[in-house]
């Protein structure tokens, strides 16, 4: 289901990335009673426990790294 709400906003906002946060917030929600002081403090520990893993902190900066050469190719060619 939260998955479905993040795709959702992604349509409706065409801002992926605030609605991929929303969709994170939306499941702390449901797994913390609805009570949205905890559901954030529940996101954001679980986003940075997830970026402070090694595998997924190379795998972000690879990303990164890429993204920044695709940009780099379009804007000089």
């Amino acid at each position: 289901m939260i998955q479905f709400v993040s795709i959702l906003l992604s349509f409706i906002t065409k801002n992926v990335i605030s609605s991929l946060f929303l969709g994170i917030l939306s499941g702390g929600l449901l797994l913390n009673n609805f009570t949205p002081f905890s559901a954030v403090v529940y996101s954001l520990e679980n986003i940075a426990g997830s970026v402070a893993d090694e595998w997924n902190a190379k795998l972000l900066l690879f990303n990164l790294i890429m993204g920044d050469g695709v940009a780099f190719i379009w804007y000089y060619i």
